[in-house]
């Protein structure tokens, strides 16, 4: 954790915001070594979902003969499928 030290205020005082705001100073002796750490963070996320769904109905179970009295066939399908990808970095 970083930490900040000011020696000219008395313990005591207490800086508001403003007061934060305008504190400056410091010295730049480690900025003649140039740049001290280079942090690269790549992150790269691939999710490919393939999803293939195959639905067979057996309607008339080898019922070989149909006559004109059947009617309209109605059939009640209705399949489902889900998918989700999930990446918590």
């Amino acid at each position: 954790m970083s930490a900040i030290l000011i020696r000219d205020l008395a313990h005591s005082s207490a800086l508001d915001r403003r007061a934060m705001a305008t504190v400056r100073g410091g010295n730049d002796r480690l900025k003649a070594l140039g740049q001290l750490a280079n942090v690269n963070v790549n992150v790269g996320v691939a999710q490919e979902i393939f999803q293939f769904q195959n639905v067979e109905v057996a309607a008339f179970n080898n019922v070989n003969i149909i006559g004109a009295e059947l009617g309209p066939v109605h059939l009640n399908v209705s399949p489902r499928q889900w998918a989700r990808t999930t990446a918590v970095l």
